[in-house]
Formats: structure tokens, sequence, C-alpha cells
């Protein structure tokens, strides 16, 4: 799930939770700590990303090559 799907998830869930029965806190700030650490991730992941490719290494998202067959050869 990425994070633009976390995010209208969670948006969703607050908008319709009965107001008298409101989500459990711990629960809230659980899913808040996920969507940061999400976040967190994909930031290194793309600083990673930027550094491999700085040493002509492909992006792991660059579905063009196949990581497999680059270490073979």
């Amino acid at each position: 799930m990425g994070k633009d799907a976390f995010l209208q998830l969670l948006t969703t869930q607050l908008a319709h939770q009965d107001p008298t029965a409101p989500q459990d806190n711990a629960q809230m700030i659980a899913q808040l700590a996920q969507f940061s650490t999400l976040e967190q991730l994909t930031q290194i992941q793309n600083k990673l990303d930027q550094i491999g490719v700085a040493f002509g290494i492909p992006s792991s998202t660059d579905s063009s090559t196949d990581s497999t067959t680059e270490r073979t050869k």
C-alpha cells in the first residue's frame, strides 16, 4: 500500500467514525506512526536511488532492467 492510499484510507476512516464512540487514541497514534514510518522509508529509498544512480546502478524502481541478469554479466 502506498502512502497516498494509506492517507486516503485514514482520512476516510476518520470521516466515517461514530462521533459518540471515537477511535481509540492508541490506535490513532499507531496509525499515524505507521504513516510517518512509511514516509521516512520512502524518503530513504529515494535517497538510496539517487546515490545508486550517481554510481551508475539502476534505480530500484527501474523495471526496465533485471537485477539478476545484470549481476551475471
